[in-house]
């Protein structure tokens, strides 16, 4: 059986990639150039709705089906963005992110409904609470970041338009993303 790394996102527009990357800029040379992070490029940034992992490839052109069925479905989502967060905590660190708005809640009803479509898939739904964000680095040893997410600010807007099924391939350089279907939203 071959499978495909996958997983659902939404692209968002360049005003929020060129705001994380100034971040993610600012960053690198400031209070976390010396904690081997790995920083995502600006080019990698999405908001993911929905990892997938392993998918039997067989099932990918139902998955694919299925993301423009929902996006068909949902509307374009305004994000904004005032703060910086972590996973799973500011004080254990392993993802630093930029978590987003929504005031109508737009993503989160997109990853309830995709979740939804995907479970007769065998594909199980997502069990911790949906949190639209970009990843700006990753660390391989949990750091303390709470500082910096408490003094951070920022104020970021922009919009998803699309919701696209990536497949991932895991490299020494780090995942390489390839886009299998991009749907328009709404």
């Amino acid at each position: 059986m071959t499978t495909v790394r996958a997983f659902v996102a939404l692209d968002v527009d360049e005003a929020l990639r060129r705001a994380a990357s100034d971040v993610n800029d600012a960053l690198r040379r400031g209070p976390l150039r010396l904690a081997r992070a790995r920083w995502v490029q600006t080019a990698q940034m999405h908001v993911t709705v929905r990892f997938l992992g392993d998918v039997d490839e067989a099932r990918i052109a139902d998955v694919a089906a299925i993301t423009q069925r929902t996006a068909a479905r949902s509307p374009a989502v305004v994000l904004r963005a005032h703060r910086m967060g972590a996973f799973p905590d500011p004080q254990h660190a392993r993802v630093l992110m930029i978590p987003f708005e929504d005031d109508a809640h737009v993503a989160a009803r997109i990853a309830a409904s995709l979740d939804e479509a995907l479970a007769p898939l065998g594909l199980a739904c997502e069990t911790r609470p949906y949190v639209p964000h970009l990843t700006l680095a990753r660390f391989r040893d949990g750091v303390d970041v709470q500082t910096l997410c408490e003094t951070t600010t920022l104020s970021a807007e922009g919009v998803a338009e699309a919701l696209t099924l990536h497949a991932s391939e895991l490299t020494q350089d780090g995942p390489r993303y390839t886009a299998l279907v991009r749907a328009p939203l709404g």
